[in-house]
């Protein structure tokens, strides 16, 4: 995900930080087939320094790189095995 844009989401409104976007440099963790790292952990370096004050497990990083394009059309969504349907699609 090197070069990709980043944003601070907070878990519990869903809202992004105001005026933080990052673009990740480097990356280390686990790959999905390798024993060397804890595959609970990533490493994580952007191009500018995190805001202060963060608090832990407070916000998640939210790449906004590849983001899809929505068109919800007539509002009908048929045997969808969840309860519900959470969509975000914000654009650098």
């Amino acid at each position: 995900m090197a070069g990709g844009h980043v944003v601070l989401v907070e878990r519990t409104t869903l809202l992004d930080l105001p005026d933080w976007t990052g673009v990740v440099t480097a990356v280390d963790g686990p790959t999905g087939t390798d024993q060397e790292h804890d595959p609970h952990v990533h490493h994580v370096e952007f191009d500018r320094d995190l805001p202060s004050g963060l608090e832990p497990d407070r916000f998640v990083a939210e790449n906004i790189t590849y983001c899809a394009r929505v068109s919800v059309r007539n509002n009908r969504i048929e045997t969808l095995p969840t309860p519900g349907v959470l969509l975000g699609v914000a654009r650098p």
